[in-house]
């Protein structure tokens, strides 16, 4: 199933807090910049050769306000955020891939293994150029994820810019289908759990899949391209590995920090943990790598991950948009923050998400090797 991410976009909705836009404490006209703006507005209505339409206008002018704050703030017009409401409608179907926008502003593709994009010739990293010839654009990544989804059984097509710079386009069937996002393999001797994504799930499964290893020496937790998803849902499986009251999460808000502790039970594993983690980990699975490796349970191995440490949240308004707000900022245990700059790993290794099992098998070996 597509995943909408929060650039990331890597987007979950359960990782979402809702809000209804409510009224200040003051009246907004006793604001001097709103008022000032109604000012110029009401001089452009009465003055302007061409007047501008006014509604239009208040629009452009919160769009660029937020896209102002920070690179993951945005505004949706009303008819962007109700496609982006339907695409998270169960009756609705994917293709079995992520997308998300990153530093450059390339919408990056990120295909689930065995899923309808990858079969239809999707490759990780490829870069998402249109969706049923309309452009995408990275900061309209949400409605890129909206027209996508569809009616099961419907056809999308893909323009993409593969790697080395080669144009495809491939067309795609929606699908339901159910991926789980931990999946197990035993490559280079040492066996590997991949997480692709955080869901509600994503703790579950992690424990079954981590029950089903025994005892190993060694454990490798391969996050390499997984853009984040749920937040909560990356707290709860890093607590599945560490005690109970290790830190886990500071959020920095406004109004003063939240700090989040292990509550639930750990797991009996005494395996050594590695984490793997490459230039697309980012927003939730940097949560979880910060947790273990600040707590000092895992070892990272890999490359600077993303660097997104702040949250956002959703804004409604009146009219039937929203907003897409930055309202806190992530601190790990430890209380150094990674926003912009990223988790240096303790190890680094070069093999990206699509780095061949010989390499995943030789570079692993050589990290766990290591004193």
């Amino acid at each position: 199933m597509f995943r909408l991410k929060l650039i990331v976009v890597a987007l979950c909705l359960s990782a979402f807090s809702w809000a209804q836009a409510a009224a200040d404490d003051l009246a907004w006209t006793s604001d001097r910049a709103a008022l000032l703006f109604y000012e110029a507005m009401t001089a452009l209505q009465k003055n302007a050769l061409r007047p501008p339409a006014p509604l239009d206008e208040a629009r452009r002018a919160i769009g660029a306000a937020a896209r102002g704050l920070d690179e993951f703030s945005a505004y949706w017009p009303r008819e962007e955020y109700e496609a982006f409401k339907r695409a998270a409608d169960p009756s609705f179907a994917g293709v079995g891939m992520e997308i998300w926008a990153d530093e450059s502003g390339a919408v990056i593709c990120i295909p689930k293994p065995g899923g309808p994009a990858q079969k239809a010739g999707v490759a990780y990293g490829d870069r998402l150029i249109s969706v049923d010839g309309k452009p995408v654009a990275a900061e309209a990544v949400y409605a890129a994820g909206a027209m996508i989804r569809g009616q099961a059984g419907s056809t999308v097509r893909l323009g993409l810019l593969g790697q080395g710079g080669r144009r495809k386009n491939v067309s795609i069937i929606r699908a339901k289908q159910a991926f789980r996002t931990v999946e197990s393999t035993r490559e280079g001797g040492a066996p590997r759990l991949r997480i692709s994504s955080f869901t509600n799930n994503t703790p579950a499964e992690l424990a079954e899949a981590l029950g089903r290893l025994g005892a190993a020496k060694v454990v490798v937790i391969d996050l390499r391209g997984n853009v984040g998803g749920d937040m909560f849902a990356a707290m709860e499986a890093a607590g599945k590995l560490l005690p109970v009251g290790a830190p886990l999460l500071t959020l920095r808000q406004r109004g003063g920090e939240t700090a989040y502790k292990n509550v639930g039970r750990p797991l009996n594993l005494t395996s050594r943990l590695f984490v793997w983690q490459d230039k697309r980990t980012a927003s939730a699975a940097e949560v979880f790598v910060a947790a273990l490796t600040r707590n000092k349970r895992a070892t990272s191995i890999g490359q600077t991950s993303f660097g997104k440490g702040v949250a956002q949240k959703i804004v409604e308004l009146s009219d039937g948009s929203a907003l897409l707000v930055t309202y806190a900022e992530l601190i790990p245990p430890g209380g150094r923050a990674y926003h912009g700059h990223g988790l240096r790993p303790d190890r680094a290794l070069a093999p990206g998400a699509d780095a061949s099992d010989r390499a995943y098998a030789l570079a692993t070996a050589a990290a766990m090797s290591a004193k």
